[in-house]
């Protein structure tokens, strides 16, 4: 077992330092330069995420994040021809203006800032007894959004000392100024949009719900039918994956397993969960976690079904790999 963790960690270092070179990485690519399949290649990335050596973007190529290091997030900006047309002139203009005001941009701006983590970041400013949500570009400084803040917010006397706006204590460190009180109310609203920031608007949520209806009761009743473990073996054995230990927790629903992967590095190993299960939620992945610790192993979490939003984001927290077994390696 000291083998394999010796080689799991020279493979690690082998995609962080290709990332540190090259710049934002796509899971294939990494895959490619390491020679090893793009499944455990995420693996390997999720555990650097979770070390925090590495991030992954919002924005997606074919369905796939991009991994860069911490604090190059800069990086990104060359793949923005990459964003949905409305979202990269949104990104665009908010580059330009530096903050933008919610409440004055149209229905498919406000959306498009939603859709942009990587790129927008969202402020609450109290007025008075109100409160604003304001949009500022991820580079500007403090010092900037301040100065921005203060040119779109033309505010009495009295409304500008509610948020903390002084310019005399401001100058002598006294009091907080803006720029603390932004920093406090964006850390506010960071946390409400992450889990209540909408992806489409209302009419196209009516539009699809009629084919996400279809598509899953098309799911469910393939689910019905599979043919569960031989289907996990088939997908395995194709991307050249041994079983090294299995147990069925539940016949044709639940099975956990360690897999070794020969790779030009030696062999690694890592543990899997895999559910036949419509839509994964995060318990699922929090148990998981705690039986790969037991393990010391990286995880990989396989299902035939979805995974939920929230699911993915607890994902990328716990630095788990997780893979519908519908899609493409």
């Amino acid at each position: 077992m000291a083998e394999e963790k010796i080689n799991f960690e020279e493979a690690k270092n082998k995609a962080l330092e290709f990332i540190r070179r090259r710049g934002p990485s796509m899971p294939s690519q990494v895959a490619k330069e390491i020679n090893i399949p793009p499944l455990f290649a995420s693996a390997l990335l999720s555990q650097l995420i979770s070390e925090k050596l590495l991030k992954a973007s919002s924005l997606k190529i074919g369905g796939s994040p991009l991994y860069y290091p911490e604090g190059e997030k800069s990086r990104l900006l060359d793949f923005m021809n990459h964003l949905p047309s409305i979202e990269k002139q949104t990104c665009e203009k908010l580059k330009r203006e530096g903050i933008l005001i919610d409440e004055k941009l149209e229905l498919a701006e406000k959306v498009a800032l939603r859709n942009t983590k990587d790129f927008s970041i969202p402020l609450s400013v109290k007025v008075g007894e109100e409160k604003k949500l304001l949009w500022k570009w991820f580079s500007l400084s403090q010092e900037e959004a301040t100065r921005a803040v203060e040119k779109l917010l033309t505010v009495s006397q009295k409304p500008r000392e509610d948020i903390g706006i002084i310019q005399d204590k401001i100058q002598e460190k006294k009091e907080i100024g803006l720029e603390k009180a932004i920093e406090i109310q964006k850390a506010e609203i960071q946390e409400i949009k992450e889990s209540e920031r909408p992806e489409i608007t209302e009419e196209k949520v009516r539009e699809k719900k009629p084919v996400i209806k279809e598509r899953k009761v098309r799911e469910k009743e393939r689910r019905i039918k599979i043919d569960f473990i031989p289907e996990l073996k088939k997908f395995l054995d194709e991307n050249k994956v041994e079983i090294l230990e299995e147990n069925v927790i539940r016949k044709d629903r639940e099975v956990e397993l360690v897999l070794q992967l020969v790779s030009s590095l030696g062999k690694i190993n890592f543990f899997a969960i895999a559910k036949n299960k419509k839509v994964i939620n995060p318990g699922d992945l929090t148990l998981a976690y705690y039986k790969s610790q037991e393990k010391k192993l990286p995880l990989i979490f396989l299902t035939t079904g979805k995974f939920s939003k929230k699911t993915e984001e607890r994902a990328s927290e716990l630095g788990i790999t997780i893979k519908s077994m519908e899609d493409k390696l």
